[in-house]
C-alpha cells in the first residue's frame, strides 16, 4: 500500500524524533523522500556539510513498515556516526535493530 508523501514526512518526522531521543542524540536529520528508481535502494544517509548534520534518503514507494524499518535502518547509522562506535560497516547493528525498532515504533504509539 502506497502511503500519501505527507502522511510518511509526518510519520518520518515522529520517528526521527522518537529515535533521537530514544538515543539521546543531538543532531540534525533532514529527509528525502524519493522515489525507488532514482536511488536504486530502500535507503541511503550521508553526512551533511556540518557536523551533526545528515541527510537521509528513503523510498517512498514502499509499504509503510518497510518505510519505517528503512528509516530505522539509516538512523541506526547516525548513531554510529555520532557515537563514532560500529563493527565492521555498521550494517550488522543496523539490520539487528531495524525491525525491532520499527515495531517499537507502533508499540510505544509513535504512529
Amino acid at each position: 500500500m502506497k502511503f500519501l508523501e505527507s502522511s510518511l514526512r509526518t510519520y518520518a518526522r515522529k520517528v526521527i524524533e522518537w529515535f533521537l531521543k530514544k538515543y539521546k542524540l543531538e543532531c540534525t536529520v533532514k529527509l528525502k523522500l524519493v522515489a525507488y528508481e532514482s536511488i536504486d535502494c530502500w535507503g541511503a544517509t550521508e553526512e551533511g556539510k556540518k557536523r551533526g548534520e545528515y541527510c537521509i534518503w528513503v523510498a517512498k514507494d514502499q509499504a509503510l513498515r518497510e518505510f519505517i524499518a528503512t528509516l530505522i535502518h539509516e538512523l541506526v547509522h547516525v548513531k554510529q556516526y555520532e557515537k563514532k562506535k560500529w563493527s565492521g560497516t555498521g550494517e550488522a547493528e543496523a539490520n539487528r535493530l531495524q525491525y525491532k525498532l520499527a515495531d517499537r515504533v507502533w508499540i510505544d504509539g509513535i504512529i
